[in-house]
């Protein structure tokens, strides 16, 4: 393990997360997170040695993001904003610029933090799988609660399934691929009156997901 290292100087003011960084299939590593003038990632195509920051999206209101790579390689970073729903952008250049934002209105969001994940499912020449978690409420400051999976098999156009997780209180989260390659790790925040009351790990796979 090497020594921190300070590197506000090449990317200035910048919140990772909440969440995970990726590896993109090049190898370069991109962070998200957010700034001072919105939600932006920052990335490292000499793994990890320099860091560049990229544009912040338009909307300045969004902060809290998470990213994913796409089947064409580009990326989609999924963004809390004021409540309401999700705001999304677009990347083809590793998130030195953003276009196609959008509030996602397929992915009701409270003004939460959520977390996204692509999954390769495990079939030749077809597109991975992408996996969302968020308490799913459409009011601001509604109480965060019955957070929920959802499943989408074409980049994020559309989200075909989902399924409760907890039907009790619930907020921020974070997906991730256990080492088995097909079942899924989900850390949450939870609790009997508040979700803020202890941290709880569930596991699930896509059948359990898709099946109701």
């Amino acid at each position: 393990m090497s020594a921190p290292r300070e590197i506000t100087e090449s990317v200035g003011h910048f919140a990772a997360g909440p969440g995970v960084g990726i590896q993109l299939r090049t190898g370069i590593l991109v962070i998200p997170g957010y700034s001072k003038e919105g939600s932006r990632v920052i990335f490292s195509d000499d793994h990890g040695r320099t860091w560049r920051v990229g544009a912040p999206v338009k909307n300045k209101g969004c902060n809290e993001s998470q990213v994913v790579e796409l089947t064409d390689g580009s990326l989609l970073m999924n963004m809390r904003q004021g409540g309401r729903c999700r705001y999304v952008a677009f990347s083809k250049d590793q998130g030195k610029t953003w276009f196609n934002e959008k509030h996602e209105e397929s992915l009701p969001d409270p003004g939460c933090q959520g977390s996204i994940l692509r999954m390769p499912n495990g079939e030749p020449d077809s597109r991975s799988l992408l996996l969302f978690s968020n308490p799913p409420h459409a009011r601001p400051f509604e109480a965060r609660t019955n957070l929920t999976v959802r499943l989408s098999d074409d980049d994020g156009q559309s989200w075909k399934a989902f399924r409760k997780v907890h039907s009790g209180p619930g907020a921020y989260s974070s997906l991730a691929v256990l080492v088995d390659g097909s079942t899924v790790g989900l850390l949450y925040e939870t609790g009997a009156a508040h979700p803020y009351e202890k941290i709880a790990f569930a596991r699930f796979n896509l059948e359990w997901l898709t099946t109701q």
